[in-house]
């Protein structure tokens, strides 16, 4: 991979006679050093670094200074630091001393963000050497990387966007493409929810759901929800998820969606459950008709007719 800084833009920047502090990345600052920047000639706006920053791990800036104040070269360590700890996981520790050194890795991939020249940190080569192998630590580091690098970071999210790509990483891209590019992250996040065949023990879908959905526009969030539920081949855990968050949402688009899915499921008992449940949540007197009615299912499937007719006695409603 290669640096995100063109060759032209650096020469554009050398011919400037504030070069030396153009290179400095506004976001590896405080908000008073970035508006000095800004002053400088660094264009982008301080609250918008400001937004990236409150995303990293708190814990990420206070390991920066430690670093800086003790090492020659503080970048070069927390690298160092960050790769021994990865391997140190993947090769297996007693379940509270893995617990704590997990817990150390999103500081170490993201402290480098606010090394003085962050920007021209070569931040797709640690990726690219990371991914496949220390996929917790590539997640954290892409989110310092987009930290340090704002919009510059898309090309970078779009190369781990990928169903081979492991999912921490591959949610973290898209965290950064429904911050910064919502227009790509909807048919992004529909390829990834429903076009693509599932892996087997699939965790990525309820991770999008749970994870990512939540940074979506209203509407965006509302369209990928209504399908993740209605649709049949969705995994299970994500469309029952999709089903309780419409109902946490109180969305009243998603009551003829409920009353559907109740009616037209077979496979899965707790999806069913789940939208008749979320249906008389919605909406009370549509969940009610439709308990007031005898399905023919009932006389072979008892489950269902247990779970119905114990709503039926909850509610007073006598089966037509």
């Amino acid at each position: 991979m290669t640096s995100l800084t063109s060759q032209g833009q650096r020469q554009e920047a050398d011919a400037s006679p504030y070069a030396p502090a153009m290179r400095i990345s506004c976001q590896g600052f405080s908000r008073a050093a970035g508006l000095l920047l800004l002053a400088l000639g660094c264009t982008e706006p301080a609250d918008a670094a400001s937004v990236r920053f409150a995303r990293l791990d708190p814990a990420a800036a206070e390991l920066w200074r430690d670093y800086a104040t003790r090492e020659a070269d503080p970048v070069a360590a927390i690298r160092a630091e960050s790769l021994r700890v990865g391997e140190r996981l993947r090769t297996g520790l007693e379940a509270g001393e893995w617990e704590h050194e997990r817990s150390r890795l999103p500081a170490l991939g993201q402290a480098p963000a606010y090394a003085p020249d962050s920007a021209s940190l070569p931040w797709a080569n640690w990726l690219e050497a990371d991914r496949h192998v220390y996929p917790d630590l590539a997640a954290a580091t892409l989110r310092g990387a987009y930290a340090a690098l704002g919009t510059e970071v898309l090309p970078l999210a779009r190369q781990c966007d990928e169903r081979t790509t492991p999912d921490p990483l591959r949610l973290e891209a898209h965290r950064v493409f429904w911050a910064e590019a919502p227009g790509e992250a909807l048919p992004r996040g529909r390829n990834l929810l429903f076009r693509e065949s599932p892996r087997a023990r699939d965790t990525i879908r309820p991770g999008y759901l749970e994870e990512v959905l939540p940074l979506a526009p209203a509407a965006d969030a509302l369209d990928l929800l209504l399908q993740a539920a209605a649709h049949e081949g969705m995994e299970s855990r994500a469309r029952l998820l999709a089903i309780r968050l419409l109902g946490s949402r109180n969305e009243a688009q998603a009551v003829p969606v409920m009353e559907s899915i109740f009616l037209a499921e077979r496979g899965n008992f707790m999806v069913r459950r789940e939208a008749m449940m979320t249906l008389l949540g919605l909406n009370l007197e549509r969940g009610l008709k439709l308990l007031a009615r005898r399905l023919p299912e009932e006389q072979v499937d008892s489950a269902l007719a247990d779970f119905l007719a114990t709503l039926r006695s909850q509610h007073g409603v006598t089966a037509g």
